[in-house]
C-alpha cells in the first residue's frame, strides 16, 4: 500500500505533521509527497515528487479551485497518479490529518475503494458541506485503475473536485465507512463529544478506536480550541478531553498564515477558469501570475485588452453596457475607465490594474489622420485566430492574396467567436488599404464591422459569406447594408445568397487546404483506433447542425456495408456535444450498438486532427448540404479517397474522377434544424450507394488509392493559393472598377446637384430682387 500526501506553500508545514504521524504509526508504508511549490522539507525517508515530472495539473488546480475544492482536487489527483503505476491500493491523506493508527485498518480488499462519510448520523449541516464523502482520508483500490481518466477529470475540474469521490464511487467497487470514530473533525463533533483512551489506539469514541484527527484548522496561538473555524462547530472541547488536548499540544502545528491573501483572489480565479475553458495551458502560469495577468488577449487581436482588465470587464455588467465593443473600438475607453476609476476600487489590485490599463491603451491602433488617401490593397478582417471553418477560410484567403501579390493587412477579431482563438496566422503591419474583405458570415458582419469601423470606413466593403442550404433567410437581409458586394466560395452559395441580395454576388473560390511537407503525424494511440485494418473517418461540429451533417445516416450506411466484427471501423470526431446533448446522445446510442463505431468528442490539437484526416482509409461525408466542405478537401489533399454527397458546395471540387459520389434525392429541412429555414430544400443522400462505396474501397484498394491520388493532384493544382489567387486578383480588379464607376457616378451626380442648386439659388436671388423693387415702387406711391 502507498500513501499520497500533497504539499503547497500554504500547507507544507501541515503536510510535514501528517507525514510525521504516518512515520510514527506505520513506518513500513511508503509515503509519496507531491511538492507543488518546492517548499516542503523532508521528515524522514518519504519520497518527494515535483510537479514538472508528473501528469498532475497541480498548478492549474491551485489557480482555478476555490478553498473547498483546492485540497480535495490535489489529493485525489495525486492519489490517482500514483495508482496508475501501482499494483497496490493508494491511501490519500490531506495535509493536517494526524494519524493515530495505520490507515491499513480501513482496507479489507486492495481492489476496493474505501471512502469515509463526513457525518455518520443525519443532522443539520450535512447538505451544506462540500462533499458527502471525506477527501481527507480515503483509499483508491486497484479496481479504480480502469476509471482513472474519469477520476482525474473530476479532481481537476474546479466545479467537481470537492465531490470527486462522491461521483467516482458510482463507477468502482467500493465500501463506505459510516463511522464517526474514523476521523475526529469539526464536521462530526461538537462540545458534547467525549474521547477516551482506546484499546489499540490513543483515543476511542463511543467504544471505537479513532484512526485520525483533523487538525488542519487548529491554531496554536489559540491552543484552547480544537478548531478555529469561524462558522459552525469548533469541534470537541479540549477541557473535557484531556487525552485529546495532550495530543494536540504535542503536535508540531504551524501558526496561522499572517500574510494577507490577494484582495483580488476571486477575480484571478475567475480569469483562470475562463482561460481554462478557452483551452489555455495553466501549468506554467503559477510562478509568473502577475506577468500572465498582464498579457494582451485575445492573442493577435488588433484591439487587445490586458487579461486582468478583461477579467474585470467580464464580471461587470455596467462596464459591458458602457463599452459594448471590447475587444474593439471601446478597448481604449475601457483602459481610460481603469486609469480614472478602476484603480480606486477596493476589489482590485491598483498597481496591477494601472499597468493593465497602460498596456491596453498603448496596444490600441493610432487613429488615421483625416483626409488620408488609402493605397490599393486589401484589409482582411475575420476570425483569423479562430479554430472554426470561417477562420480557416480567412487564413486560406490570406495565403491566396499573398500568392497573387496583393498588398494585404490582417485584422483579427474575436467578437462573437465561440471557439478557441489559438490558430496561427500571418501578422502584418497595420497599413489600411482602400478595400476591406470581411471574412465572416452575414449574421456576424454588422458586429464585426462595428468592431473595426476605423478600418472599414470609406473602403469598398466585400463580404465573404458562407451559407449551407439553398434558401438564404430573410432575417439576415439587414447585413446587406454593411457590404458593397459579396464573394461566395462556391456557385451553390452564390445562388443561395444572390436570390435575395441587392448587391452583386460573385463566385470567388478560396484555396483549399494543402498537404504540408513531410509525412503526416501518427494517429494518437490514446484514441483507440485500430489502424491495422481499414477505418473510415468523419468530423463535424454539433453547432454546425447535426441534422445537416447527418452522422446517423453515416452510421446507418456503415452498418449496411459491414457486419459487426467484420473488420473495418468507423471513427466519428465530434465537437461541442455538451452544447447539443440530445443530438449527441442520439449518435452515442447508435454507436453503442456497434463496437466498431468509435465516437470521439474532445478537443484535438491540429496535428492530431491532421493525423486522422491523412491516415484514414477514406473520409466519408453523407451530408445533406455543405457550403464548401473543408474537411473533405483536407483528406483529399493527403490523397485519401472520399465518399461524399453529390450535392451542394463540395461539388465545386469533387468529381466522379476524384471522389466516390453519392446521389441525393430532394429533401426538406425539418423544424429542428435551426438556423436553416424549415420546409426549404436540401438533399437526402442514398445510404445504400454510400454503403456500397465504402465496401468497394475495402475490396478494391488499388482503385481507391488511384482515386485518392487524383484527388490530391486536383487539390494541389486546381485549388492551390496560386490558382485561387488568379481569380481573386481578377475579382479585385472588377471590384475596383465597379467602385471607380460608382464614385464617378456619385461625383457626377454631386456636380449635377451642385449645378442645379446654384441655378435654383440664382433664380431665387433674381426673384427676391424683383420683389424688393416691386415693394419699393408700391411704397413710393
Amino acid at each position: 500500500m502507498r500513501v499520497a500526501v500533497t504539499a503547497t506553500a500554504d500547507t507544507a508545514a501541515h503536510a510535514r505533521v501528517t507525514v510525521q504521524s504516518l512515520q510514527a504509526v506505520a513506518p513500513h508504508l511508503t509515503c509519496h509527497v507531491l511538492d507543488v511549490d518546492d517548499t516542503y522539507l523532508r521528515v524522514a525517508d518519504e519520497e518527494i515528487a515535483q510537479v514538472g515530472d508528473l501528469a498532475v495539473a497541480a498548478r492549474t488546480i491551485a489557480l482555478t479551485h476555490d478553498d473547498d475544492a483546492h485540497a480535495p482536487g490535489l489529493t485525489v489527483a495525486w492519489a490517482a497518479a500514483l495508482l496508475e503505476h501501482a499494483d497496490e491500493a493508494v491511501v490519500g491523506i490531506a495535509p493536517g490529518i494526524v494519524l493515530l493508527c495505520s490507515p491499513e485498518r480501513l482496507v479489507t480488499d486492495e481492489a476496493t475503494t474505501v471512502a469515509v462519510t463526513r457525518r455518520a448520523r443525519a443532522g443539520a449541516g450535512v447538505m451544506a458541506q462540500p462533499s458527502v464523502l471525506s477527501t481527507d482520508l480515503f483509499v483508491l483500490g486497484t479496481a479504480a485503475r480502469a476509471h482513472l481518466d474519469e477520476l482525474r477529470s473530476l479532481a481537476e475540474g474546479w466545479a467537481s473536485a470537492a465531490r470527486s469521490l462522491d461521483t467516482i464511487v458510482a463507477y468502482v467497487p467500493h465500501r463506505l465507512v459510516v463511522d464517526d470514530a474514523v476521523i475526529v473533525s469539526r464536521w462530526n463533533c461538537d462540545h458534547r463529544t467525549r474521547l477516551v483512551p482506546g484499546t489499540r489506539t490513543t483515543l476511542a469514541r463511543e467504544g471505537r478506536d479513532v484512526v485520525a484527527l483533523d487538525l488542519a484548522e487548529h491554531d496554536p496561538s489559540v491552543p484552547w480550541l480544537f478548531n478555529t473555524a469561524r462558522a459552525g462547530s469548533t469541534g470537541p472541547w479540549l477541557s473535557r478531553n484531556p487525552e485529546l488536548a495532550a495530543i494536540v499540544a504535542a503536535a508540531d502545528l504551524p501558526g496561522p498564515d499572517i500574510a494577507p491573501g490577494r484582495q483580488d483572489a476571486q477575480l484571478v480565479r475567475s480569469i483562470a477558469r475562463t482561460a481554462q475553458v478557452r483551452g489555455d495551458d495553466l501549468d506554467d502560469v503559477y510562478g509568473r501570475l502577475d506577468e500572465w495577468l498582464l498579457e494582451l488577449v485575445p492573442a493577435g487581436d488588433r484591439t487587445p485588452v490586458a487579461r486582468y482588465l478583461e477579467g474585470i470587464y467580464a464580471t461587470r455588467p455596467d462596464l459591458r453596457a458602457a463599452f459594448p465593443s471590447v475587444p474593439g473600438r471601446d478597448s481604449a475607453h475601457l483602459a481610460q475607465w481603469a486609469r480614472d476609476h478602476g484603480v480606486r476600487e477596493a476589489a482590485y489590485d491598483p498597481h496591477l490594474l494601472a499597468r493593465a490599463a497602460e498596456l491596453t491603451a498603448s496596444a490600441q491602433p493610432e487613429p488615421e489622420p483625416e483626409g488620408t488617401i488609402r493605397p490599393h490593397g486589401v484589409n482582411l478582417v475575420g476570425y483569423l485566430a479562430g479554430e472554426v471553418g470561417v477562420g480557416t477560410s480567412a487564413r486560406l484567403m490570406d495565403a491566396a492574396l499573398a500568392a497573387a501579390g496583393v498588398p494585404t493587412s490582417t485584422f483579427a477579431v474575436t467578437k462573437d467567436l465561440q471557439s478557441r482563438a489559438t490558430a496561427r496566422f500571418r501578422h502584418t503591419e497595420p497599413v489600411r488599404f482602400d478595400t476591406t474583405l470581411i471574412a465572416v458570415n452575414a449574421d456576424q458582419t454588422p458586429a464585426v464591422s462595428a468592431a473595426v469601423d476605423d478600418v472599414v470606413a470609406g473602403t469598398h466593403r466585400i463580404g465573404m459569406w458562407y451559407w449551407e442550404v439553398e434558401a438564404f433567410p430573410a432575417d439576415r437581409d439587414h447585413a446587406f447594408a454593411h457590404v458593397d458586394e459579396i464573394w461566395a466560395a462556391t456557385d451553390f452559395v452564390r445562388d443561395a445568397i444572390g436570390a435575395r441580395s441587392p448587391v452583386p454576388v460573385r463566385t470567388v473560390p478560396p484555396p483549399l487546404p494543402q498537404r504540408t511537407d513531410g509525412d503526416a503525424p501518427e494517429v494518437p494511440a490514446r484514441l483507440g483506433i485500430p489502424t491495422d485494418r481499414p477505418w473510415f473517418f468523419f468530423a463535424f461540429d454539433y453547432l454546425s447542425t447535426a441534422e445537416r451533417k447527418n452522422p446517423w445516416g453515416l452510421v446507418a450506411a456503415f452498418s449496411r456495408a459491414f457486419a459487426p466484427g467484420e473488420g473495418p471501423t468507423l471513427v466519428v470526431k465530434t465537437l461541442n456535444a455538451g452544447r447539443r446533448p440530445a443530438e449527441a446522445e442520439r449518435l452515442r446510442l447508435l454507436a453503442a450498438q456497434r463496437p466498431d463505431v468509435i465516437v470521439i468528442d474532445e478537443y484535438l490539437h491540429q496535428d492530431e486532427l491532421t493525423a486522422l484526416s491523412a491516415r484514414c482509409t477514406a473520409y466519408v461525408s453523407l451530408h445533406r448540404a455543405e457550403g464548401l466542405g473543408l474537411t473533405i478537401a483536407e483528406s483529399m489533399a493527403w490523397g485519401r479517397p472520399v465518399v461524399v454527397s453529390a450535392y451542394s458546395g463540395n461539388m465545386q471540387f469533387t468529381t466522379a474522377a476524384n471522389a466516390y459520389l453519392v446521389p441525393c434525392s430532394p429533401g426538406v429541412i425539418p423544424r429542428d434544424a435551426e438556423p436553416y429555414p424549415a420546409g426549404t430544400p436540401w438533399g437526402d443522400p442514398d445510404l445504400d450507394v454510400g454503403a456500397a462505396h465504402m465496401r468497394r474501397i475495402v475490396e478494391f484498394p488499388d482503385e481507391a488509392e488511384a482515386r485518392g491520388r487524383q484527388a490530391a493532384e486536383d487539390i494541389r493544382t486546381l485549388h492551390s493559393p496560386e490558382a485561387a489567387g488568379v481569380g481573386i486578383y481578377e475579382a479585385l480588379d472588377m471590384a475596383r472598377a465597379a467602385r471607380a464607376a460608382c464614385l464617378e457616378r456619385r461625383e457626377a451626380a454631386a456636380e449635377e446637384a451642385a449645378r442645379a442648386a446654384a441655378a435654383a439659388e440664382d433664380a431665387a436671388r433674381t426673384l427676391r430682387g424683383r420683389l424688393r423693387r416691386r415693394v419699393s415702387s408700391i411704397g413710393s406711391r
